[in-house]
């Protein structure tokens, strides 16, 4: 009988398991953001590492109508700096 509980209740455990942790997700609403600052947030929110040069400056706006992953985030921030002639 004990056998029995025991297989019931780590059957139980395994069914009610979640399956892993969920991507993180991240929210950008972004409005006239150091360049620099957008940059820090980003290498942040990656775990990706940067090197800046200190002539850069200027400003950016980045919306997301929903959150997005890290990786989207990362093709975000490439986008942007193609857009400012940063590639």
């Amino acid at each position: 009988m004990i056998r029995i509980v025991a297989f019931l209740v780590l059957s139980l455990g395994l069914v009610l398991a979640s399956p892993g942790a969920a991507p993180a997700q991240i929210r950008l609403d972004l409005r006239d953001v150091d360049l620099r600052s957008f940059i820090q947030l980003v290498s942040e929110q990656t775990g990706r590492n940067f090197l800046v040069d200190p002539e850069i400056q200027g400003q950016v706006s980045v919306y997301a109508p929903v959150s997005v992953t890290p990786a989207a985030m990362y093709e975000i921030f490439l986008n942007v700096l193609e857009m400012n002639g940063l590639t």
